[in-house]
């Protein structure tokens, strides 16, 4: 076993699927990889699954998870056992897991104590998977302040070793158009200048709030990453919304989408971080984004803020970016946050952190 070889939990990356969390997997995957500061990197996956960037990295080793979660989870402590730490996306460590260091991260816990969630059978078993992953972890990564804090009052601690870490953004968001911009947005049924929505649909999300609103922005609303069976819901509940749903929207995609919108709004009731705003900012778009303590803590001042229970709140918001003057100053305000997440100094605490575990260990 290396001194310092680490075993990654890839299972979030599936084909043809992209997530936060599979983001947050790839670019901390490849900032360690590339800092020089840990060993010999496994990323266990499912078959098919292992992204070619990835893959394509010196040091990085794929290795072929089993199809079941439990199955999955028990290779997960197996190979552990030859590995000087296991690093997990999410606060669920493998229960079987002896010997090795272990790192997770907590994103958030609405999972847990949403009122859409709270009190089923999932969320119990849910707190369960936190409360075993902070005890067993020697550290625990959180996303934002207000994650951390969530999680404390959830469960009455965070951790052993409890640091907030802000997320790095990908390299893959830019503002400068590319050659086939206008192909992939002619593909999705698209033209520039659309308001733009990203999001799994769940309740929380909100975006019955913007859909109230969409009749005012004088753009077409349109929402992305929302499944049909959610979307369906939502264009239930606001009858005379009009919005198009594009539902998944493949990764490759994603960046002429964001580069295309006139601005992107977020309108969530609680996030654990908040990726699109600032995806949007590096890619040039402003962002909108509710009022809540974690958005303004990762979004800093380069967005504008808006009640998310006030459809008129947004609706002004969006119309406030029509002015030119306006419109340039958000954009300046978030490629220059961007900038202070983007490439090896957006993960550089994380390589820290792991470096000086690892190196604790000795």
């Amino acid at each position: 076993m290396s001194a310092r070889s680490v075993l990654v939990d890839g299972r979030e990356f599936a084909p043809g699927r992209g997530t936060g969390i599979s983001r947050v997997l790839e670019g901390l995957v490849d900032a360690l990889a590339r800092s020089g500061r840990i060993g010999d990197i496994t990323l266990a996956v499912r078959l098919g699954c292992a992204p070619a960037a990835l893959a394509a990295l010196p040091g990085v080793a794929m290795r072929e998870l089993p199809r079941s979660r439990f199955a999955a989870e028990a290779a997960l402590a197996l190979w552990g056992r030859g590995v000087a730490c296991l690093l997990s996306p999410y606060a669920k460590l493998p229960p079987l897991l002896r010997g090795p260091l272990a790192v997770n991260i907590v994103h958030d816990v609405l999972n847990i104590t949403h009122a859409d969630y709270a009190g089923s059978s999932h969320a119990r078993y849910a707190r369960l998977r936190l409360i075993h992953g902070l005890r067993r972890a020697d550290m625990t990564w959180y996303d934002s302040r207000w994650s951390l804090e969530s999680t404390r009052e959830l469960v009455g601690f965070a951790g052993r070793d409890p640091r907030v870490r802000h997320l790095g953004l990908g390299g893959g968001f830019s503002p400068d158009s590319e050659p086939d911009d206008e192909s992939l947005l002619a593909g999705l049924g698209l033209e520039r200048g659309y308001v733009l929505a990203i999001g799994n649909g769940r309740p929380h999300k909100n975006l019955g709030v913007v859909l109230d609103a969409s009749a005012q922005f004088g753009r077409p609303l349109v929402v992305a990453g929302c499944p049909e069976v959610l979307a369906a819901r939502w264009r239930a509940a606001h009858p005379t919304s009009r919005a198009t749903w594009l539902g998944a929207v493949p990764s490759g995609a994603l960046s002429a989408l964001l580069r295309g919108a006139f601005c992107l709004v977020q309108p969530s009731l609680a996030e654990g971080y908040g990726f699109p705003p600032l995806e949007a900012m590096a890619s040039g778009t402003p962002a909108v984004v509710s009022d809540i303590p974690v958005l303004r803590e990762t979004s800093g001042p380069a967005a504008l803020f808006a009640d998310p229970r006030d459809p008129a709140q947004w609706a002004r918001a969006v119309a406030s970016l029509e002015a030119r003057a306006e419109r340039e100053a958000r954009r300046a305000a978030g490629l220059a946050r961007a900038r202070e997440l983007s490439g090896a100094a957006g993960w550089a605490g994380h390589v820290a952190d792991l470096s000086g575990l690892l190196d604790a260990r000795g």
